[in-house]
């Protein structure tokens, strides 16, 4: 049993758009002393890591600048086994400060460039982010092995932090939202059949595939050479749908396009489905490539591809073409988006919606934005209202009810009814955190108590009169 000691540790909230550093002392133990001596269940690994993420880019909301300490003494696991940052600026915690100032611990979790007394950017600490999982996955004591798929995500996450150029603020939203997803037991329910077509593609390429993605993950770059027996089952209908799905597994739930190309580019000498994935994917990308004659007849080819596989009901073959719709913006594309997530709804079993709460989130995402673009409001107000019952991202909940109250005022009678308004206000305020601190949401509030107490004050006069008449 890990000795738990106490520290100084800090924290953010954020409420209407302001973050609020909070100090505080909590028990517990350092990350480090932790894995020493005991054993870590995966699901605490994924919100260790979500939990963190999300603090650090409050962090760097609220100080203007890098943490720079993310490493195992820095990260304090408290009684309630929850991960919080230690205080740095804390006398009371310049033991541990340090020993992770040490030159050979510091290595293993700092740029080579950064140095001591050096103000740490926020991008420092997202490259720590990954050596630090990296680290855990290492030397950490897990009560059960990670799946094949938990691997490779979790691969690609380190590697995105490690490797990051990008905003150091998109990069931690986009680390807390995957780590969040695998955290989703739900979610996994998928990995078995994930395997399946892993191992079926192994198979049938006789490791090759995954020989050139590690290749590329490790910057070599080398011809690969497929057998004629080999090239001769990758074009049988079979064959062509193990690695069009496990291409498409790729793009859509391991976001890794480079990989996705890779898988789809073995197939697209045979597969027409392939070929105009590829496409989808230069102009998801690139944003161009796609005339409008070239984009109606890919439309209505791949929509025969889907008929001739049998997957015109699996939902991950659509996502690709709703992402590529969305960038396209146009009333042509937005139509595409409603036909395709209403026959998702109508075939909902088919397509995992009624299993996948997460299905049906991302199918209203598109459709309540389509019908919005097309001026279908009652139908956009609809798809929210049914998006919010299922949504649990504090974020996204904010402008779901945001939308929500937007759409009722122009749809229903709410200036004769204001007590709809009224009950979506108090939802809104019992489910959404803050919200009251937005200035559209203070606006609607101050408007309906207004109508609400105008209303009372005409219903206590009418008493007065009546009661005035009878005497």
């Amino acid at each position: 049993m890990a000795e738990k000691k106490e520290y100084a540790v800090v924290y953010f909230l954020e409420q209407g758009g302001q973050c609020y550093k909070i100090d505080d002392v909590t028990e517990g133990c350092n990350l480090l002393q932790f894995i020493k001596e005991e054993r870590i269940e995966k699901k605490e690994l994924y919100v260790w890591f979500a939990s963190l993420s999300e603090q650090l880019e409050l962090y760097h909301k609220n100080a203007g600048r890098g943490y720079g300490h993310v490493n195992p003494y820095a990260v304090i696991i408290n009684e309630e086994g929850k991960a919080v940052l230690l205080d740095v600026e804390a006398k009371e915690n310049n033991e541990l400060l340090k020993r992770m100032q040490k030159k050979n611990f510091r290595s293993l979790f700092v740029k080579k460039e950064y140095s001591i007394g050096q103000q740490a950017k926020p991008g420092d600490d997202v490259y720590g982010f990954g050596k630090l999982l990296l680290f855990l996955l290492e030397k950490g004591k897990f009560e059960m092995k990670f799946t094949l798929f938990e691997r490779i995500k979790l691969k690609r996450i380190t590697e995105k932090c490690i490797n990051n150029e990008e905003n150091a603020e998109k990069v931690l939203k986009r680390m807390k939202r995957e780590l969040r997803k695998m955290e989703s037991s739900k979610r996994f329910r998928r990995i078995l059949w994930v395997k399946i077509i892993v191992l079926g593609t192994v198979i049938i390429t006789g490791l090759g595939i995954f020989m050139a993605l590690n290749d590329h993950s490790t910057g070599k770059v080398q011809e690969e050479v497929i057998p004629e027996t080999e090239k001769a089952i990758l074009s049988g209908a079979e064959g062509e749908r193990f690695v069009l799905e496990l291409g498409l597994l790729y793009y859509t739930e391991l976001e890794d396009s480079v990989g996705a190309r890779e898988i789809l580019n073995h197939v697209k000498e045979n597969s027409k489905a392939a070929e105009i994935y590829l496409q989808i994917l230069d102009y998801v990308q690139k944003g161009s490539g796609l005339e409008e004659e070239s984009w109606d007849e890919m439309w209505q080819e791949l929509k025969d591809e889907w008929i001739r596989l049998g997957a015109e009901n699996k939902l991950w073959y659509k996502l690709p073409v709703l992402e590529a719709c969305k960038i396209k913006n146009t009333t042509e594309s937005w139509n595409m988006v409603c036909e395709i997530g209403e026959e998702a709804e109508e075939n909902r079993i088919w397509n995992g919606i009624a299993d996948y709460p997460e299905n049906e989130i991302l199918i209203c995402s598109y459709l309540s934005e389509a019908y919005e673009k097309l001026g279908e409001e009652e139908k956009a107000l609809h798809t929210y209202e049914t998006w919010k019952q299922l949504e649990v991202e504090p974020e996204q909940m904010e402008q779901i009810y945001l939308k929500v109250l937007d759409l009722s005022e122009k749809v229903k009678d709410v200036e004769n009814e204001p007590e709809i308004m009224r009950t979506l206000l108090e939802e809104a305020l019992e489910k959404v955190q803050g919200i009251e601190e937005h200035t559209e949401f203070s606006e609607w509030m101050e408007k309906y108590t207004e109508q609400e107490t105008s209303a009372e004050e005409t219903d206590l006069e009418n008493v007065e009169t009546i009661t005035e008449s009878e005497e």
